[in-house]
């Protein structure tokens, strides 16, 4: 049987149409595939994609935004008004320490090993309590009492009290009078059962605290312009 010269011709001629064939298909897969890929992942990104970038950006703003306060790194006991309002009445027996303001007085105590609590006012600086420097604290911000020392003792019972208004609070002068019953309400029933009693020496009147009388071991010196200014202060946790 004689070959077809004819059809050797078209088999190798298929062959090398084939063989290119491959090759532009090859060549046109490989080559623009890579950016015709990478474009539309970006542009047509799930929606979940796009609300996950938002929120990642919107995190860093607010990083951005946050600023440090005094004493950040301490724990402090909540109080009403907020924590830098827990002792707004003096407090005796405190370390003075050297701060120029209730923020670097605050932040002093937070660093501080030592410092269990802290109040600052202006006119009396930066104060801490430790172990060894602590004592009672006013638990109300002050306030002018009315009150008087007795001058002298008539011979019918009077008392002619002094001109000066002892306007500090002093200390030692007993409990809240009367110490039975309801207390007083007015000054001038605290001066007239003071002067009832001969061992009373004075008495002292505010409208939050009562009736005081008796004889004072001490009265505080409040004056100037923050005198009766509330202080700040605060307890520290840990």
């Amino acid at each position: 049987m004689k070959e077809n010269p004819r059809a050797g011709q078209r088999l190798h001629k298929g062959a090398c149409i084939g063989a290119i064939g491959c090759i532009l298909l090859l060549l046109y897969t490989s080559g623009p595939r890579k950016r015709r890929w990478i474009e539309p992942a970006f542009v047509d990104a799930p929606e979940e994609a796009l609300k996950v970038a938002k929120v990642n950006t919107e995190t860093v703003e607010v990083k951005n935004r946050s600023t440090s306060t005094a004493g950040s790194r301490c724990e402090w006991e909540p109080a009403s008004g907020g924590e830098d309002n827990r002792y707004p009445g003096f407090c005796e027996g405190l370390l003075t320490v050297k701060g120029n303001s209730s923020d670097q007085c605050k932040e002093l105590c937070c660093e501080s090993k030592e410092c269990d609590g802290w109040q600052y006012r202006e006119d009396l600086g930066c104060r801490h309590a430790t172990r060894k420097n602590r004592g009672w604290c006013e638990p109300t911000a002050p306030s002018p009492w009315k009150g008087h020392k007795i001058a002298t003792r008539r011979p019918n019972g009077d008392c002619v009290w002094e001109e000066k208004v002892q306007q500090s609070q002093c200390k030692g002068l007993g409990p809240r009078r009367p110490v039975n019953g309801e207390p007083w309400k007015t000054p001038e029933q605290c001066a007239k059962e003071c002067c009832s009693v001969k061992s009373c020496v004075m008495y002292q009147f505010r409208e939050d605290k009562g009736c005081f009388w008796g004889k004072a071991n001490y009265c505080d010196t409040d004056q100037g312009p923050h005198a009766w200014k509330p202080f700040k202060g605060g307890r520290k946790l840990k």
